[in-house]
């Protein structure tokens, strides 16, 4: 089904499909954050519920497509959790001002980039973006004002599992995004 976006009459939701971190995954992140907050690092710091790892952003979707989009995602679902070593932070924008800092990885597991490609290329009909230029990350903070650069915190590298996929509604609000999980497909470890 190709859903054409933006249809009148057709009500639309902003949809993502990405894995949420459990409490005791994020725990290093959150006191990756804390250390940047401490180091003077300003910005929307990203709340510790919704720290995720995003493998294809959908933006507005029509709600008519949300079964079909899940039925896809099925199609092409991985059955065995990864672990993923985060062991890298960086930014996104020009580096003069940047926009966006995250944690990655520095060598993703093949597995997981071929999630991401898998999902995007069966999602197209609803994409805008090449699931070939997918970078693994999470998000930490959006940022508003960069202190001093030797004030920039150590990264101290860790590793987590991907237990679980989820197709997400994400709501903006103005105290930041509230996320809604649609469908969430569990993976065997």
């Amino acid at each position: 089904m190709d859903a054409p976006r933006g249809m009148a009459g057709n009500p639309t939701v902003r949809l993502f499909v990405g894995s949420l971190l459990a409490s005791a995954e994020r725990q290093p992140f959150v006191e990756y954050q804390a250390a940047l907050r401490h180091a003077g690092w300003q910005g929307a710091f990203v709340r510790p519920e919704t720290l995720h790892l995003t493998y294809v952003f959908l933006g507005d979707t029509p709600v008519s497509a949300i079964p079909e989009v899940t039925r896809r995602i099925e199609t092409v679902l991985p059955r065995q959790s990864l672990p993923v070593l985060w062991d890298v932070t960086g930014t996104f924008g020009p580096r003069a001002h940047p926009r966006v800092l995250w944690a990655g990885s520095r060598r993703p597991p093949l597995g997981l980039i071929g999630w991401a490609r898998r999902i995007g290329d069966v999602l197209s009909p609803w994409t805008t973006s090449s699931p070939g230029s997918w970078t693994p990350h999470v998000t930490l903070l959006r940022i508003k004002n960069v202190p001093d650069s030797s004030r920039r915190p150590v990264w101290q590298p860790f590793t987590t599992r991907v237990t679980a996929i989820q197709l997400i509604e994400s709501r903006l609000t103005p105290e930041g995004p509230v996320y809604r999980v649609l469908t969430d497909f569990s993976l065997n470890d």
